[in-house]
């Protein structure tokens, strides 16, 4: 891996991603900003903290074959389906409650695709929690979409975990389209990494965080000096609402050894009610050299003094409303533009819809593209 950082890192990724049409599927128009376009009438079916992803996502079209299994509702059926699958399966799952009572291993690259009301639960009676719904060893990828994770306030601790503790060898993790909610154990989080594990890619589309202890932890004190839990991680389009401490945490030791390593782009996710205390931090990260935040919405955590401290010059963060959730701090070059701190008013709250006299849609506040797309 070159030591040399790439300076068009950031700017290619903003430039792949940008999105061409709003929520409602319209082309977007030049220079007109927020999730839809004005003239647009048909209000669109945001991201919502209901469970289930209610934004009627797209679901894919499998074909059944050898590599493909349709798993049933029920108890265990994900566990006796994964015991028998091949590398390469993918899990379709229908509408309906499928419940756990043990962790499920994940090998190889596996893909499990849910239908508009999967839901993921812990079993009724069990002796004590169990750790997580999925474990993602060394060396496998786990795509998952379309599936509700209902941790059961403390029946799971976590949703989804990394390899054991000091299990080097990368993994990867693709998340679309799902909830996590009611994650409650204390010292737990939503999605969590052991210590000398590293995730190569791990990524967050069109998701809902709520009702949750933490977010996403890549961060362990117990790391190697440079070590990063994930060397790349993407959040889009995503809610984090009613989280007790942070949305995310992404800590290394060392920034100067493997320099290129833990970068973080976040766009088109709005913050609420996030780390409400004094010393909270809504995205906690040390030692991360590539920080780049754009398009997004920090509100409702009044106790919050710094929802985010960006260092250095490749640490970003623009176009971005902050409502009642302290102010940025950004030193050693690092970067703080077009950051406007007033009240973004949504016509409805839940679905985090900007009401007409939003600033998120006035044309002249150059900002573009604030707020959740389709």
């Amino acid at each position: 891996m070159p030591s040399v950082i790439n300076k068009n890192l950031i700017s290619d990724y903003a430039n792949a991603t940008t999105p061409k049409k709003d929520i409602t599927g319209l082309d977007r128009k030049p220079f007109v900003v927020g999730a839809f376009n004005l003239d647009n009438t048909n209000f669109p079916k945001a991201l919502t903290v209901k469970s289930g992803p209610s934004w009627n996502p797209e679901i894919s079209t499998i074909k059944e074959n050898e590599n493909t299994v349709i798993v049933e509702p029920g108890h265990n059926t994900i566990y006796e389906a994964l015991k028998n699958s091949t590398l390469g399966t993918t899990f379709q799952l229908k509408n309906g409650v499928y419940t756990f009572e043990k962790e499920q291993n994940i090998f190889g690259p596996i893909t499990i695709i849910g239908s508009e009301k999967t839901v993921l639960k812990s079993a009724r009676g069990l002796k004590k929690p169990f750790k997580s719904f999925f474990k993602v060893n060394e060396n496998s990828t786990l795509n998952i979409k379309n599936v509700t994770f209902d941790g059961g306030l403390k029946n799971v601790k976590y949703a989804i975990i990394s390899p054991p503790k000091n299990k080097t060898l990368p993994y990867n993790l693709f998340v679309e389209n799902c909830v996590f909610k009611n994650f409650k154990s204390n010292k737990g989080a939503t999605i969590k990494s052991y210590a000398n594990t590293v995730a190569d890619t791990v990524s967050f589309k069109n998701s809902t965080f709520q009702d949750n202890y933490r977010g996403l932890h890549f961060s362990d004190k117990e790391n190697s000096v440079g070590i990063s839990n994930a060397n790349v991680m993407i959040i889009e389009n995503t809610i984090f609402k009613n989280i007790e401490q942070y949305a995310v945490k992404l800590n290394k030791n060392d920034s100067n050894i493997n320099p290129t390593k833990g970068k973080l782009f976040i766009s088109n996710c709005v913050f609420s009610k996030v780390a409400d205390s004094e010393k909270g931090k809504i995205i906690n990260v040390k030692n991360i050299i590539y920080l780049d935040v754009k398009n997004s919405v920090f509100e409702n955590s009044p106790s919050i003094s710094i929802p985010i401290n960006l260092k250095g010059t490749n640490n970003k963060i623009f176009d971005c409303v902050i409502s009642s959730a302290g102010k940025v701090k950004a030193t050693k070059g690092a970067i703080a533009k077009n950051i406007i701190y007033k009240n973004p008013k949504w016509k409805d709250k839940k679905q985090f819809i900007p009401s007409e006299k939003s600033m998120l849609l006035k044309v002249n506040n150059k900002i573009t593209d604030i707020g959740l797309l389709r």
